[in-house]
């Protein structure tokens, strides 16, 4: 029992991972810092608790209601426990 619980976060972590992909070929596509462009969703996303968008045209975080041109990271905070 105990060994399926283990697989299925596993599991989940391994899909959240493979979620990440998409937000950083974008960044890269729009000439910025993968790594970077994440771990400024990631914070922004944890002390704001909304799903938060990146305006490729300027690279400034934005609401995602706001933005013209998103990247949007919406980041499931279970995923990452």
């Amino acid at each position: 029992m105990y060994g399926r619980l283990d697989d299925d976060v596993t599991g989940m972590q391994a899909y959240a991972d493979a979620l990440l992909i998409i937000p950083k070929v974008l960044a890269q596509n729009s000439g910025m810092d993968q790594q970077e462009t994440i771990v400024k969703l990631q914070e922004e996303y944890r002390s704001a608790g909304q799903p938060v968008g990146l305006d490729i045209g300027t690279g400034k975080l934005c609401c995602i209601c706001y933005c013209a041109n998103i990247l949007m990271l919406h980041l499931n905070a279970e995923a990452f426990v």
